[in-house]
Order: C-alpha cells, then structure tokens, then sequence
C-alpha cells in the first residue's frame, strides 16, 4: 500500500506539469473541458479489456511485456523523428519546431506547431519562468523533500544531480522561454482570439478524439486521431495520451506496484524523444527531467539509463517494455493502449 507521502513524490514530476496547467488555464478564464481536454488520472490499474497481446501472460519470462508483432530490435537512442513526421518541409530539420517562438507556431497552418504552442511551450512556460531568486528557493524546499525518500529502493523517479546542477538546468530553462514568449504567455483577448482559430480548433478537435476516456478503434475517426497525433507529430496530445493511456501493467511482471509507477515517469519522456522530441542537451524535455527529477545529462534517454544503472536497478525488462512499446508506436499498433471499448 502506497503511503501518502510516497506517492505524493512517485507522481511529484508526473504530475506537476497538469498542476501548473491548471493554474494557468484559470489565468486565461478558460478550463480544461474548455479545451476539450481532462486531466490525467495517472492510474495504473490495467484495464481487463486490454487486448490479449498486452496482457500478463505468466509469472516469468520475456512473454509478459506483451507481444506487438514480431520482437522489437535494440533501438539505439536517437533525436530522429519517424520519417516525414516533425521536419519542416523547407528545412529537413527540427529547428522549425524547437526553439520558435510562440507566436510564430501559433501563425503556422501546420498541426505539430498549434499543439507544440499551445501545451508544450504556454503552459510549462507560463509556469517555469521565475526570479532567481524564486527559484532557488524552490529548488532548496523540492530537494528537501526528496531528501526524505531518495533512499526508497521504489521510487526511481528522483536522481542524484547536485543542487547546482539542476539551479542551471532552472536557469537555461527560464532564458529558453524567455526568449519564445518573446510578448509574454497568451492572455486575455489575445488567448481568446487564438483558442478560437481554424488552426486551434482542428488541433482541438484531433486531440479530444485521440484522448477520449474510451478508445473505439474500430471507429475510423479515432484511429486516424491517433495517427495523426504520433505521426505528425503532436507532442503535447502524444504525452498526455502516454501517461492516460498506455498500458504500464506488464512491468509489474518484474518490479514492484511503487516502482511501476515511478517508471511511467520515465517511460514517457524516453518514447517522446525516441519520436523525435526536443531531447538534446539544451532541450525543453532535457532541462525539465534535469529541474524536476534531478536526473542531468547530454540527452533524456542517455542520463535515465545512466541514472537507473547508478541505482543498481534492472533495466532489462523495461528496456524491452520501451522498445516494444515504440515499435508498436512506429507501426501505429494502439493496442499497446489501454481503456478501450
């Protein structure tokens, strides 16, 4: 049985980003059914409808990560989106993407930049940019509360940077939307014009269906919101949807209820920067796993398993989840999904 405190620091970094999501859409005097959208739960009960291949099968064995189709390769770590997804056109490169200010992405016709505006940068953002000294304040109160628990062989969410280290992942952070909210978060009559563009509405509309509590699909619709969203890609929607909706239950086969749900933690961002997310040294999901785990490196997926090798923990079988679970991602296989009629 989890207590109170314990899980309060599984789901600290889970959880914070719909924290400050909350906040802010009270700001702009909208709300989440609003925009279509829910909060996630982060629940982990397995759903008894999952289709049979994510199912626990027996006690032991390779088996029971679930079978998606043929056995998935090692997959090396990469920056790389599937091909065709977030490149520009005129470019080939993800410096379209990353690193443009908000408004600039609000003004594209393209999908992956409504959404990359409006729930990867507005809202953690809107929520980072802090005073100096704020922040260290901040900082100096989160690491003491993880201090209580980070001898707690189940809770592999938290790292061992140094308060330096994550002060400057604070720091790089806060100068990065700085400069793309270049004129300030959206607010006001400027928030109500663009949540109700063209462009915001259809990006509205694609993400409600692909995040729907229920996935039908064998409804046509839902399938090709869903291809939409990891294909394109639509980052925002695609966490959202990772953290609701993939079905973690097979690693409980191999580790603890407690250490399953620190995992999905770090499941998350490592699927995102497998499709191409912004996971180099200086990308948002870099400095934010830095500022918010304390786990620090040149890439996401590199300084996850640096730091769960440093914690002696067996990274076999959640290598295997991952690589399963993007492979089925890159064939746009959803029955690694859980939740479906």
């Amino acid at each position: 049985m989890l207590t109170r405190r314990r899980m309060l620091l599984i789901f600290l970094v889970a959880a914070i980003a719909s924290t400050v999501a909350i906040l802010i859409l009270k700001y702009w005097g909208a709300s989440f059914a609003q925009l279509g959208f829910s909060l996630p739960n982060f629940g982990l009960q397995q759903s008894s409808s999952a289709p049979e291949s994510t199912r626990n099968i027996s006690s032991s064995g390779a088996e029971n990560l679930g079978s998606v189709g043929t056995p998935a390769p090692t997959v090396a770590r990469t920056n790389n989106p599937l091909p065709g997804n977030n490149s520009d056109p005129a470019s080939g490169q993800n410096s379209k993407l990353f690193g443009e200010s908000l408004r600039l992405l609000l003004s594209s016709n393209r999908i992956t930049k409504t959404d990359y505006a409006m729930l990867r940068i507005n809202i953690p953002c809107g929520g980072s940019v802090t005073t100096s000294s704020v922040a260290k304040q901040q900082l100096a109160e989160t690491m003491a509360a993880e201090k209580k628990d980070v001898n707690n062989s189940a809770n592999l969410a938290i790292g061992s940077a140094s308060y330096q280290q994550r002060l400057a992942s604070i720091d790089r952070f806060n100068e990065l939307c700085k400069k793309i909210l270049n004129g300030g978060m959206l607010a006001g009559e400027e928030y109500k014009s663009v949540s109700t563009s063209p462009n915001v509405l259809h990006w509205r509309t694609i993400a409600r269906e692909a995040s729907a509590e229920k996935l039908n699909l064998s409804n046509l619709q839902t399938k090709s919101a869903l291809e939409t969203v990891v294909t394109t890609p639509m980052y925002g929607a695609l966490e959202g949807i990772l953290y609701n909706k993939l079905d973690y239950g097979a690693l409980r086969n191999f580790y603890s209820e407690d250490q399953t749900a620190s995992l999905q933690s770090l499941v998350v961002p490592i699927l995102l920067c497998r499709l191409g997310d912004d996971c180099g040294p200086d990308g948002f999901l870099t400095l934010q796993i830095c500022r918010n785990n304390g786990i620090c490196g040149n890439d996401v997926e590199g300084a996850i398993w640096d730091h769960l090798r440093s914690r002696q923990f067996n990274t076999e079988p959640l290598r295997e989840f991952v690589d399963q679970r993007f492979r089925a991602l890159s064939v746009l296989d959803f029955s690694i999904l859980k939740n479906q009629k």
